[in-house]
């Protein structure tokens, strides 16, 4: 396998700092799966794209909405939002839709948690839970460059960029220093015998192993200690957070977190999608802006897809064969207009499955003429009255199961929807 200079150089740092990156030269270049999450913050109006209801008597389509089909996806087409068509018209093979998912709330925050952990009550997101069971020893375990993040028992596992780049200042220090607090840094001398201090304070905890939950903050404090100095090679990758305009670059984001997946540094990673300048998917007036926002969503997805083509895998040739890329909101909207015209809060959505280990090429579940969820055979992906009712926890179960983990000892009587899996 070829190795590009910048990963020979960033492998050359970690091995010097003591980290065993076995990858390269893993027998068949085989590996587990990675995951980048598209969070579309707000609460998407699905029926924009992913749930034609153009034949709704008391829906009124968008001016010149129509039918359209690229490689089995049935989508939305619209001539003001051209990079929907394009999109679905070079990587609707690679993509899988599944509609009709009930995250069975109407609350923004709640919503957010359901369908990152499929419980209110607390608890580990989709990808915290996926890059704690890693086969990989990995530094930044779940990346998050913008986003949402749910943690409970796996805190550990996630680490935050910062909407502008913060985490780079936090590792050499500089922070401190810019946030113009009055605090007085130690000399060196005295900040390497604290150093010290700490390391051996930690190293005797270590000996003496505590089970209790404080006994598990500072074994979790002392690994943090220890992957802050095993970072600082890659703060110039982790300082590439940048900013278009009024909206976040999320081609850029995207490409923060695939250095990550290429130097195997992370497993997952998530950016959000604020919409148009960053006026957000809430759209209870003036629910045109969603025609904006999804134009401008599915240009960054173009430009993502492209750019995840064109990078060197960890395991293999190409990253594309091992990512998968989740594309979602947190809930939907209302299929009818309020009296502002915007929609209200909807509990049922859908999401995007993209790239390595996703059965493309196809739509399962849908709205019925209510705008409710259709239940579906989770084998076939056909739609059926025996089948199941699609939740965020089917969602879940279908990642963890991408991921090669047993979705059952996460989640209780949850099956995967197997359809939307690659053989």
């Amino acid at each position: 396998m070829d190795i590009s200079r910048r990963k020979f150089s960033a492998l050359l740092a970690a091995s010097a700092g003591g980290v065993l990156m076995p990858r390269i030269g893993r027998a068949g270049l085989t590996g587990e799966r990675k995951f980048l999450f598209v969070f579309c913050r707000g609460g998407w109006d699905t029926t924009y794209v992913f749930t034609p209801l153009l034949d709704h008597p008391s829906i009124i389509p968008e001016p010149g909405d129509e039918l359209a089909m690229a490689a089995g996806i049935p989508f939305v087409h619209n001539n003001s939002r051209p990079s929907v068509t394009a999109f679905f018209e070079e990587y609707a093979s690679r993509a899988c839709v599944i509609n009709g998912l009930e995250v069975r709330s109407v609350t923004h925050e709640r919503c957010r948690q359901l369908v990152m952990t499929g419980s209110s009550s607390g608890g580990d997101d989709w990808p915290s839970l996926l890059a704690s069971h890693s086969i990989d020893t990995r530094l930044i375990p779940h990346i998050v460059v913008a986003g949402p993040a749910y943690t409970a028992r796996y805190t550990g596992s996630v680490v935050r960029v910062g909407d502008s780049g913060q985490l780079p200042d936090l590792l050499d220090g500089a922070a401190i220093l810019n946030a113009e607090l009055p605090v007085a840094l130690p000399p060196p001398g005295v900040e390497s015998l604290t150093d010290a201090f700490m390391a051996q304070r930690l190293a005797s905890r270590a000996e003496q192993p505590d089970t209790s939950q404080r006994g598990r903050y500072l074994s979790q404090y002392a690994e943090s200690l220890q992957r802050s100095d095993l970072l600082a090679p890659y703060t110039e990758q982790l300082d590439l957070t940048s900013k278009l305009g009024c909206r976040r670059d999320n081609v850029a984001d995207a490409g923060i977190i695939f250095d990550m997946f290429e130097l195997g540094l992370a497993r997952c990673g998530m950016i959000e999608d604020n919409g148009s300048c960053s006026a957000g998917w809430d759209t209870h007036e003036g629910n045109r802006m969603q025609d904006w926002h999804y134009e401008e969503l599915f240009a960054s997805l173009s430009g993502i897809m492209a750019e995840l083509d064109s990078r060197p895998g960890e395991y293999s040739d190409r990253l594309a064969d091992e990512v998968t890329i989740v594309v979602f909101s947190e809930m939907g909207r209302h299929p009818l207009l309020n009296s502002k015209g915007g929609k209200e809060h909807w509990t049922y959505t859908s999401a995007m499955l993209l790239g390595a280990g996703v059965r493309g090429g196809q739509s399962l579940g849908g709205l019925d003429s209510n705008g409710l969820g259709l239940p579906i055979d989770l084998v076939t992906g056909a739609a059926s009255s025996s089948g199941t009712a699609l939740t965020s926890t089917s969602l879940g179960a279908t990642l963890l199961a991408m991921g090669d983990m047993d979705p059952s000892e996460f989640l209780f009587d949850v099956q995967p929807i197997s359809a939307a899996l690659s053989l």
